[in-house]
């Protein structure tokens, strides 16, 4: 988690743009930054794909222009010079909304499953 890392913006759509980061000290292999968006309720398990379940996606911003871009850099590169950064501005939050998001779910099932299918 300290290995120092360096970010870049990339275009996406239009004017959104992927956060992506590279390990220092290997050849450039870029990943893009996840984030979790929560999901809005919970009648479908979080990742499953189904109606609005919470899913892991990309770390979008979305750019005016290039000097923005710049400012938008120059701000995280400020907060961001290890892994261990990354997962505490983007990953960490996002961890323990899912295992809420999963629990949420896991209630909602047990409910489902208390109610018997045959009721005469």
């Amino acid at each position: 988690m300290g290995e120092p890392v360096k970010i870049r913006l990339v275009h996406d759509f239009q004017d959104e743009y992927a956060m992506e980061f590279c390990l220092l000290n290997e050849r450039p292999c870029w990943n893009q930054v996840q984030q979790y968006f929560r999901t809005i309720d919970h009648t479908y398990e979080p990742g499953s794909g189904w109606g609005s379940s919470g899913v892991w996606s990309t770390r979008w911003f979305k750019v005016n222009d290039l000097d923005h871009a710049k400012k938008i850099l120059e701000y995280y590169r400020g907060k961001i010079n290890t892994v261990a950064d990354i997962y505490s501005l983007f990953i960490e939050k996002g961890v323990r909304e899912r295992e809420r998001d999963m629990e949420a779910y896991k209630k909602y099932k047990e409910h489902l499953n208390s109610i018997p299918d045959t009721i005469e």
